[in-house]
């Protein structure tokens, strides 16, 4: 009995159905026996002899069989057969032991058949010259001959079971044969290009006119094989320098890697500080105005409201209404932003876009929840160097940017439109100024909580959302959007923010970069090509939209990417500067002792090999599709995006050259190098391009 709240309760068995018979024993060879004999081969050598006994017993009462075959070739027939079932029992008893045996009623019932088929056999070699003596002795060998015939309902149950044995058997062949997946039908495809490349065949011959080599053909395979088509082989051809490679390596691996103990722990013999009080808690009370003012009706929005709604009567109405003409300009200076709105940047831009974009009226968006709403996703920004506010706004600019001069705005639905916005805006809530690794490393309860991968992600997206959708609070955006128009609303919002971890970078850029190409090849023909007619082909799109604008900055005006590179990199050294403190290793870049070349190496590398390849494809993409080319938009901002970034990236180069001989001069003079000059304020030309450190 059992006790459930105060009363007993009956526990009653659960019924199981009747189990085969078990092995007597794990012996290997008795294992095999077992197989043999359950195998639908040996059930039907046993079904065969059933028969050929049967049919000899049918003989015996048709005259001209008998005058043809004498008693003797009845009695060894009938032998055989009886020798045949006298090893099929031993080796069933033999594996199953008696118990397991005798389990099952047909398996009782074989043997006293028999057992009664022996004994009549018996019976009927006494009698065979004693006709006499044989007349007690017939009876019972006539008995135990029609008993005989009831073997024939076990041929019966063997046969169901031959059928059920090879039912499963098919269905088993049927998971591994019929279902292929698709990267074992390319490398079935390959092999054989592979065997006919190793003979002289025609086809060899055409493929070397292509210069195809059969390492090429087993490269292929080897990726396909390795599940590893994305990542990317970072000292392939030694263009990268060691810092950059470290650098990416560390942040694509950062799911997969276990820490290793730093320098500085091997030498004192203990663990770096685990501390856990580094807390990303923010207060993200009530809205900036806490509610209070008297919002317009539905459908109207001015300048001159928003003014107020911000409080910024005191700022030039003309600096306020040129920087509302430029929000969708990809030359907008957000840091201006920041200042001509006291810090506001994510509720003007924020409330600016929605209304701009239709999405208000869209999604029936009251706008006092619209304006509480950012304004406590602004308030849930920390007041990091980089990963702040004005960051939010920035992305979020770039976002709305791309939507509308870019003419993604005729790609996408009001759907996608309103939840890459709203990712855009909670990208990067509540973040602590420190990345992934670093919290993965010093075991942070955010770490612990999300199983150490994309922690940082998924906590923006978790934390946001439990926001929004607080009742208390009173500020949930998607309360008039249906039920199944949310869930997807969510699974977007949630895909898009989650791939901003570098991680994935790689990833989802071998991916879009291959399916761009599959267009020029086939024209935009097959399941490979890209099309916007699938689901997983728009999500991907949406992917690449908001990391562009994420690590956007090396794409942005000389002044702005400026700005951006000092502030990331005086992040990255607060976090050098940290793990320094616990005695951790500090990490690639972000130590503030490495001087102004470590430096120059980042930012040169970062738009390098991560941002520009990037860029190519997304340009690409921008400039081909008719939808984003209908009033030129996808043309012209591709070129905006790949000029700046092609002078930040001029700068940054001309840097590594000059400070790597300046490097070299004070080697050879003996005099050490300068530690960066950016702790705090921004030096005269400061770096032109920002790193990011998602």
């Amino acid at each position: 009995m059992a006790t459930m709240g105060g009363q007993k309760t009956k526990l009653v068995p659960f019924k199981t159905e009747k189990k085969a018979p078990l092995l007597k024993a794990v012996d290997p060879r008795v294992r095999h026996i077992q197989v043999f004999v359950e195998s639908p081969g040996f059930n039907l050598a046993i079904i065969s002899c059933v028969l050929v006994d049967v049919l000899f017993f049918c003989l015996e009462f048709v005259e001209d069989a008998k005058d043809s075959i004498t008693t003797v070739g009845f009695l060894s027939v009938g032998g055989l057969v009886i020798l045949i079932f006298i090893v099929e029992m031993v080796l069933k008893l033999w594996c199953y032991g008696c118990g397991g045996f005798f389990a099952e009623v047909w398996n009782i019932f074989d043997f006293f058949i028999v057992v009664i088929t022996i004994v009549g056999y018996a019976v009927e070699i006494a009698t065979v010259d004693d006709e006499e003596s044989g007349s007690s002795f017939g009876s019972l060998s006539n008995g135990a001959s029609v008993l005989r015939l009831l073997r024939l309902a076990r041929v019966l149950r063997l046969v169901r079971g031959i059928q059920a044995a090879s039912k499963l058997v098919k269905m088993q062949q049927t998971k591994i044969s019929d279902v292929k997946l698709p990267a074992l039908k390319c490398i079935e495809i390959l092999v054989k290009i592979e065997t006919a490349l190793e003979k002289s065949s025609p086809l060899a011959e055409e493929m070397g006119a292509y210069n195809v080599q059969m390492e090429d053909v087993r490269f292929i395979v080897t990726c396909i094989q390795s599940n590893r088509l994305y990542t990317p082989n970072l000292q392939d051809g030694n263009v990268m320098d060691k810092e950059n490679a470290e650098y990416l390596n560390s942040h694509y691996n950062v799911q997969s890697r276990q820490r290793r103990k730093s320098d500085d722990e091997k030498k004192e013999g203990g663990p770096p500080s685990r501390d856990r009080s580094l807390s990303v808690a923010i207060n993200v009370g009530g809205a900036l105005n806490g509610g209070k003012m008297q919002y317009l009706k539905q459908g109207e929005f001015k300048l001159d409201h928003l003014i107020k709604l911000v409080h910024l009567e005191d700022k030039d109405s003309s600096l306020l209404k040129k920087m509302a003409d430029s929000i969708f300009d990809w030359e907008f200076d957000i840091f201006e932003c920041a200042r001509l709105t006291n810090n506001r940047p994510v509720v003007f831009i924020g409330m600016w876009a929605f209304k701009a974009l239709g999405l208000i009226d869209e999604f029936r968006i009251k706008e006092a929840i619209l304006f509480d709403w950012l304004g406590a996703m602004e308030i849930g920004y920390r007041n990091n160097p980089y990963h702040n506010n004005i960051h939010a706004a920035d992305v979020l600019q770039g976002v709305i940017t791309y939507i509308r001069m870019c003419g993604l705005e005729n790609v996408f639905t009001p759907l996608e439109v309103f939840s890459c916005v709203v990712g855009a805006i909670i990208h990067d809530y509540q973040h602590p100024g420190v990345n992934n690794k670093f919290l993965v490393n010093t075991g942070h309860s955010l770490a612990v909580q999300y199983n150490d991968i994309s922690v940082l992600e998924a906590h923006h997206v978790a934390s946001a959302w439990k926001h929004t959708t607080d009742e208390k609070k009173n500020q949930n955006i998607f309360q008039f959007i249906p039920e199944d128009d949310l869930s997807l609303v969510r699974e977007t919002i949630i895909t898009i923010v989650l791939n901003t971890d570098m991680a994935f970078h790689f990833k989802n850029l071998g991916m879009f970069k291959s399916k761009l190409q599959m267009n020029a090849i086939s024209q935009g023909a097959g399941d490979a090509a890209f099309n916007l007619e699938k689901g997983e082909d728009r999500k991907l799109l949406l992917e690449i939209c908001l990391h562009c604008s994420d690590i956007g900055n090396p794409a942005r005006s000389f002044n702005v990417a400026q700005k951006w590179s000092n502030l990331v990199m005086k992040e990255f050294y607060a976090q050098g500067d940290e793990e320094r403190h616990r005695k951790m290793k500090v990490s690639v870049f972000m130590d503030r002792f490495d001087g102004e070349l470590a430096l120059a190496k980042c930012q040169k590398g970062f738009i390098e090999f991560v941002v520009r390849p990037l860029y190519e494809q997304w340009c690409e993409f921008l400039s081909t599709n008719e939808k984003c080319n209908k009033t030129n938009g996808g043309k012209s901002g591709a070129q905006v995006f790949l000029s700046n970034m092609s002078l930040n990236h001029t700068y940054w180069s001309d840097q590594v050259t000059l400070l790597t001989e300046a490097a070299e001069k004070k080697k050879e003079n003996g005099k050490p190098g300068t530690p960066s000059s950016i702790p705090g304020s921004a030096p005269k030309n400061a770096p032109a391009a920002g790193a990011s450190s998602t």
